[in-house]
This record gives C-alpha cells, structure tokens and sequence, in this order.
C-alpha cells in the first residue's frame, strides 16, 4: 500500500526533485539546440554537409520516483459453499487469477489516490505560501485591533486582561474557521485520502463532544479519517464558532472528551511545522490549543475566586462575631458603670432629700431636685444606637456556590 504518510511527503519531495531536474533538461535541451544550429549555420556558410546529433540520446532521461509502499497482507479464502468437494486445478488458476486482478485494481486506484493527493498537496502549498504572504498578517493584526477594542469596553482587572483578550480570539479564529478566510481550504481537507497530524482533527471532534464510535477505528482510539472525513463539514465548524471556554460545564462528558485527555493528543506539535504542510489545519491547531489554554486558564481562576471568596467570608464571620463580642462587652461594661453612678446618685439623694420633715415648709419641699431615676431600656437602645453608629454592621456576603467544571480534573 501506498497511502500513507511516509509516501506522501516523499511523493511531493520527490516531485519537486522532478520539476527542478526537468527545468534542468529544459534548458539543457535548449542550448544543445541553439549550439546545433549555429554549427548548421556555420556548415552552411563553408558549405559543408552537416549532420546534426540526436540531441534526446545526449540528453539523460527523468522520471518520477516510484512511490513508496508498504506491504499488507491478506488472506483469500475460497469455498465450495456445501458442495464438499476440492477445487479443480483449473479453478484455482482462476482463484489466482482474479486475486491477481484485484490486487492489480487495487494497487492502481491506490496510486491514482496517491497521484491526486501529491498533485493537491503541491498546488495547496503554493496557494498557501502567497496568501502568507499577503493576506495573514494583515489577518492577524486585525485580531490585534479587535482584541483591543473589544477589551477597552471591558471593566476587566489587569491580571485578567491576557485571558479575556485570548478569549475573544479563540472567538475570532473561530469564525474565520467557520465562515471566513480559512473556510474552504480547510473543509478541502476531506479530498485527501492521506491526512497528516490527524490527532489535531481528533482533538476537536472530542472537545466539540463528538463520539468516538463516529470518528475511531472500531474498537480503537486511532482516527479513521474515511469515516471521520464525513462529519467534518460545515456543521461542525458551526460548532466550533459557537464554542465558548469561558463558565460552567454540566454533565461529565466521556473520558476521553475530558481537556486533560484532548490536551495530550496536542503534545508534540510544533506551529511552523503545522504551517509547511497546510495553513488552515495550523490555523485549527491554534484554535483548539489556545481554546484548551483558555478553558483550563478559566476553571483555575474561577476556582481560585471562589476560594478567594470563601475565605474573605470566613474572615468577614470572624470579624463580625468579634464585633458581636465587643457590642455585649461594652455594652454590659457602660451599663453597669450607669447602674453603679445612678445608684450613687440615687443614695445621694436619699440622705439629702428623702424625708419628711413637718416644720419643713410646702416651698422648700418643692425645691427639693427631682428623684433620680434610670431607664435601663432607653439606655441600652441609645448606647447600642450610637455604637452601631460608630463601628457599623459588618455585611456577610452570600454563601459561595460551587459550579461544575466536570470537563477538566486539575491537577
């Protein structure tokens, strides 16, 4: 078989070894030509006879490379179907024959398969290398502007600033992916037989919940991109530009949907590399890796303010059953010294004035001061007013809800 990996690269490199070896036979072609007829030229001018050379048996010959391949085997097996009885000699030279044929066919349509993914390759790879040229970078800085657009209309702490403006460009890419520049090169992904870094491909269909019974060899986590290939159109880049990784997340998706497991299927990949065999996979690969970043980026942060939160309750608790504390404490200490000074006050006057006396005229009991007395009542609302007042009520925040982030495991 032919239609691997392997192959393909050494099919497009050894193309490309072809073109620049016939360019070669080109313009050597083209001076043995010129040579020749200038020594006709000069034949002629003295009038010599003169016999030109076979220029194609000087010039070497140039062909493609056969692919590579790698042998596979089967077995074919043959049956009577309940005649029970051996095959004739005759019949098995047919068996042969036609296992012959088949395997001829199948070869054939596999170079065919080959030929026509080589020859996609090459002219993706030049159309590629001009829009590099002048279109990507115009694209990427204005993700930049957007970015900050966006973001000046954003109440955002400094700190979170980074992850709120790669937030907003997994959005972005998302949407060129969908809809935009990348669109069609990438969905022209599915016309290859052999498809290269599918592991990047794998990552997404899992993250966008997709079942690995859909897009796997049965029986086996290896992507089958004939079957896969089908699902990956226009709906699921619909999909992907919907996709959010900032919040919550209910019900625990299957294992191997779960970041920790799409984050190891991204190991190993290097972006430039990505970039030389096709732009819009490096572009999908720059989605989903920074799509992972942010949604890992966002359950620790979200997670950390509920801690935050949590703590800053417990502290506020403590500091308002302290100050719960300190209001009876003073309380009953003022309290007690007002008894103690009424009380005072209250035999002070007694020995003064709590009499009766008959020679003591009706005036001079009028003038006597009026009898002390305390309102324990009044007292303890004012001195309770007057504390609230000047060491105010501490607010207890809300219990802190914990949300659900079932797609992530921390570490």
């Amino acid at each position: 078989s032919c239609l691997n990996e392997e192959a393909l690269d050494a099919a497009v490199e050894n193309y490309h070894t072809f073109v620049a070896k016939k360019a070669e036979l080109d313009e050597k072609r083209r001076e043995l030509l010129e040579e020749t007829e200038k020594n006709r030229e000069d034949a002629e001018g003295t009038g010599e006879e003169y016999i030109p050379p076979n220029i194609e048996e000087e010039l070497p010959s140039v062909v493609e490379e056969p692919y590579i391949t790698k042998p596979i085997s089967f077995v074919v097996c043959a049956d009577t179907l309940g005649q029970d009885r051996p095959f004739t000699s005759e019949q098995r030279e047919y068996i042969k024959n036609v296992v012959k044929e088949y395997k001829a066919q199948w070869e054939k349509k596999e170079e065919e398969c080959l030929s026509k993914d080589k020859m996609k390759k090459v002219t993706d790879a030049a159309a590629e290398e001009e829009f590099l040229d002048k279109e990507l970078v115009q694209i990427q800085d204005e993700e930049d502007q957007q970015i900050e657009e966006e973001l000046g209309g954003m109440e955002v702490p400094e700190e979170e600033r980074e992850l709120e403006a790669n937030a907003i460009r997994v959005k972005l890419i998302g949407k060129q992916l969908s809809t935009g520049p990348f669109t069609e090169t990438l969905l022209s992904l599915t016309s290859y037989k052999v498809i290269k870094m599918e592991k990047i491909i794998q990552a997404v269909f899992y993250l966008l919940k997709y079942q690995k019974e859909d897009i796997c060899e049965v029986g086996t986590n290896k992507l089958f991109w004939k079957k896969a290939k089908k699902l990956f159109n226009k709906e699921l880049l619909g999909k992907l530009e919907a996709y959010d990784p900032i919040g919550a997340r209910d019900g625990p998706p299957q294992k191997y949907q779960m970041i920790n497991h799409v984050e190891k299927l991204l190991e190993g990949f290097e972006e430039e590399i990505i970039q030389k065999y096709s732009l819009p996979l490096s572009r999908l690969w720059k989605w989903i890796k920074m799509a992972v970043d942010v949604r890992k980026a966002d359950i620790i942060r979200r997670k950390e303010k509920r801690e935050k939160a949590r703590a800053e309750k417990e502290d506020l608790e403590k500091q308002a059953a302290e100050r719960a504390a300190k209001r009876e404490e003073d309380l009953k200490t003022n309290l007690d010294e007002e008894k103690n000074k009424f009380e005072e006050e209250l035999k002070e006057w007694k020995e003064k004035y709590d009499f009766e006396d008959e020679f003591a005229d009706e005036e001079e009991l009028d003038q006597r001061p009026p009898k002390p007395e305390f309102n324990e009542e009044e007292f303890i609302t004012t001195f309770l007013k007057e504390w609230d007042e000047e060491t105010p009520e501490i607010q207890i925040p809300p219990e802190v809800v914990d949300e659900k982030d079932d797609d992530y495991i921390l570490p």
